[in-house]
């Protein structure tokens, strides 16, 4: 998710189930005469000052010699002004003074130094809700009634406020329902607090009713989850099953695989509630791990808060990325060399600078998944570290391979970066590449070298952010330069697109998957069966949360104002989609013949050009069985043939190519079941 940039924007965490705060701060300054100081809000949930949309409060922190001297005023953008306090004040301070409609009493009601809620001496703040947008300038004017005293406004914030009137009453659903209960304390963003939850599912094709028995009981600790989502009124949770006291258990929820991590996902900004969903169903059907995904209906103190994407936590886990332990005291051999989960985000967490810079110059941060930043030893460090050293020496380098002589190949699993290439592009996801991008790699005895994913938080993909031309269905993800966060983006793509070796194996796979799990009908019959299940909760989720209609953060477009819209909107923009990738990655396919290929077969020749070693690699999901390999020439005269008995899903062979004169090549590598041939060229 992108984070918002605007001025210092925060968010109030303690706040009804009902209601949600967006607050902007600035700094002051000095003053010794009548003075304005000016917040500009560039940003709201929604622009229009209303009975639904509130100026909830503005909070002043004012030292001055005597404060009984000061009148204190706002003025919105549409000039409207009310006097907060004049004079009838005692003392130097304004620390942190808060005017509230719904404050208990007025500042002469109050005491010195002031540090609490009041009402506005002489109106109410709901005097602003005309109707007017809250985008715009807003000033604090600061008079003096008498002397010429010199105080100093160390800081002001204003808080906006929605109140949700969507009470919803709900008896029953064909979704499952999940129930906490906090015991009366509020969910925060941290620290986590301890709850109890229940679930009704009866099954798939069974209606589960508020009244039936649990089919789950149990502990979890919950917290608010994300980063600026934090910002949206309709929450995403992160919670762990527990004990009754906290301590985690290993839970089935939901069907899905045992574990102790979950997230609810509230898909604010994606009305469909389709969006993440549908990008970890493209990717499990290409046979890669992504988080397993349940729709439900979600209450906390039995009251109805919408339908939700309940998500599995991306951790390793026999279950979730299947990589090998890596305890404290594995620092050397195979046993330092795995597992390891690493991320390209926000640079907040610990992590390592790598030698190479990103798009914009900035060198490229890479952080610690697992292990953790504070729990991965020294050795393990380095050994990371190095081997992305050298993955990326050989990426950067002319030929494409380091000064150990090994390829890029070599280092990475192709397969999985060209299928995270292609969920990336069809998504058009404008965090694809830098934000929420996961690599995880095995031990070396396991195969392990640096595998693209699992992917990651795709809300505001498919056609629903109005920025890095995330509304556009035409262009390439990997390369747009109109975006504000380039510091964080890898100049890896740019390389493996420039390879025709990656952009081979990359056309090869697009074209296998858009006769099956990229298809547009099979997409299409997707969306619309999942719409239509989820008919009945996002009619009640739209009455507890109004905002079809209305504007929400990144959408590209006017909202259609029905769920229906927003699903046609998603269906429209992915069929051009598909089109234009049809058109623009064929274009550049190398490829000489293929035909019926098993569904996750995968070939890797390099180097190529070669001088020496020619390496061929072909992956499978199915055993591969007797394989004939061969090279002809351009005039199809064979030059050398070896059949090679292999039993399993992985063909490796090397060939010494010194008896090849300088030009170019055919390889030919099939079985019974297919037949695959690309380009080579020999210097």
């Amino acid at each position: 998710m992108k984070k918002i940039s605007s001025l210092l924007f925060s968010i109030i965490c303690l706040f009804s189930i009902n209601s949600f705060a967006q607050e902007y701060e600035e700094e002051g300054g000095l003053f010794n005469t009548n003075t304005s100081f000016t917040i500009e809000v560039d940003e709201l949930f929604q622009d229009e000052l209303n009975e639904e949309f509130i100026l909830k409060y503005v909070c002043v922190f004012i030292e001055h010699p005597d404060i009984s001297k000061l009148a204190l005023s706002l003025r919105s953008p549409d000039g409207t002004e009310l006097k907060l306090t004049e004079g009838q004040a005692f003392g130097d301070l304004f620390d942190g003074t808060c005017f509230e409609d719904d404050a208990q009493g007025t500042i002469p009601e109050g005491e010195a130094p002031y540090d609490g809620e009041f009402v506005p001496q002489f109106d109410p703040l709901f005097t602003f809700s005309n109707g007017q947008s809250g985008i715009g300038e807003w000033q604090l004017i600061i008079e003096y009634l008498e002397g010429a005293d010199e105080g100093e406004l160390i800081e002001w914030r204003l808080g906006f406020e929605t109140v949700i009137d969507g009470e919803v009453v709900v008896e029953s659903s064909n979704l499952p329902l999940i129930f906490f209960d906090t015991n009366g304390e509020d969910i925060v963003d941290e620290p986590s607090i301890l709850a109890q939850v229940k679930v009704i599912d009866n099954g798939a094709g069974n209606i589960n009713y508020v009244d039936d028995s649990p089919t789950f009981e149990g502990h979890v600790t919950i917290e608010f989850r994300g980063a600026s989502s934090l910002s949206f009124p309709k929450k995403s949770y992160g919670f762990e099953t527990s004990d009754a006291i906290g301590n985690d258990i290993d839970t089935t929820f939901l069907g899905l695989p045992s574990e102790e991590d979950w997230i609810l996902h509230s898909s604010w900004t994606d009305k469909t509630h389709l969006r993440n969903a549908l990008a970890m169903k493209i990717a499990r059907e290409m046979d890669n791990y992504a988080s397993k995904t349940r729709h439900c209906e979600v209450f906390v103190n039995d009251e109805y808060i919408g339908l939700y994407v309940l998500m599995e936590k991306i951790k390793r886990d026999k279950n979730r990325v299947d990589i090998a332990k890596l305890n404290a005291d594995e620092n050397d051999g195979d046993n330092v060399t795995g597992g390891y989960i690493v991320k390209l985000d926000w640079n907040e967490d610990a992590g390592w600078e790598s030698e190479y810079n990103t798009v914009v110059g900035d060198n490229l941060y890479i952080q610690y998944v697992y292990p953790k930043g504070d729990e991965i030893t020294p050795q393990q460090e380095t050994y990371i570290q190095n081997y992305f050293k050298d993955f990326e020496d050989a990426l950067f380098d002319a030929d494409y391979t380091n000064d150990q002589g090994k390829h890029y190949t070599e280092y990475m699993d192709t397969r999985s970066f060209v299928e995270q290439f292609i969920v990336n592009e069809l998504a058009k996801d404008v965090d694809g590449y830098k934000l929420s991008t996961f690599i995880h790699k095995d031990k070396d005895s396991k195969g392990g070298k640096l595998t693209a994913g699992p992917i990651w938080d795709y809300d505001i993909a498919w056609y629903n952010s109005d920025y890095c031309a995330g509304g556009d269905f035409t262009g390439w993800n990997y390369n747009e330069n109109d975006c504000e966060d380039l510091e964080l983006m890898p100049r890896w793509w740019n390389r493996l697109m420039a390879d025709p070796v990656f952009v081979e194996a990359l056309c090869q796979r697009w074209s296998y998957l858009r006769e099956n799990t990229l298809s547009t009908i099979h997409l299409m019959n997707y969306i619309d069966t999942q719409a239509a299940f989820l008919e009945e909760a996002q009619t009640r989720n739209f009455q507890r949360w109004n905002i079809l209609e209305e504007y929400t953060w990144g959408h590209p477009v006017e909202p259609p104002g029905s769920y229906a819209g927003e699903v046609e909107n998603l269906k429209w923009w992915l069929e051009n989609r598909l089109a234009w990738m049809d058109n623009n990655l064929t274009g550049n396919c190398q490829a000489v013949a293929t035909t019926a290929i098993g569904v996750s077969a995968i070939v890797e020749i390099y180097p190529n050009p070669i001088t020496n070693l020619l390496t061929v690699e072909l992956t499978n999901k199915a055993p591969l069985g007797n394989i004939e390999f061969a090279i002809y020439d351009l005039v199809g005269k064979q030059l050398f043939v070896e059949k090679i008995t292999n039993n399993s899903s992985k063909f490796v062979h090397q060939l010494d190519s010194k008896k090849l004169s300088k030009g170019m090549y055919i390889v030919k590598l099939s079985n019974q079941d297919f037949a695959l041939s690309k380009k080579i060229v020999k210097e």
